[in-house]
């Protein structure tokens, strides 16, 4: 709590990955329209969850899928580092 704000998990939607409740409704505690957001994501279902929010999706390499797996599932960048995210959202 001293470092999140709002945390959303499973037992807070009724609509699952990778069906678009959790982002949307992470959109609309924010006040953001999806053209405004990204989500970052490790496995091929945050990406196709993304898409169904009409957010970009961004894979990241180091997680629990391979850079092909995320590319393959629609990732619209993957990234070997988080830093690398900055230079997205420039």
């Amino acid at each position: 709590a001293q470092y999140f704000d709002y945390v959303l998990g499973s037992d807070s939607v009724t609509r699952h990955k990778p069906e678009p409740e959790p982002v949307l409704m992470t959109l609309a505690h924010y006040g953001v329209a999806p053209a405004e957001a990204i989500v970052v994501g490790d496995m091929p279902v945050d990406i196709e969850m993304a898409h169904n929010a009409g957010v970009r999706a961004v894979g990241v390499s180091y997680g629990n899928a391979t850079r092909e797996e995320l590319t393959a599932a629609g990732a619209d960048t993957v990234v070997d580092d988080i830093a690398e995210i900055i230079d997205i959202l420039k």
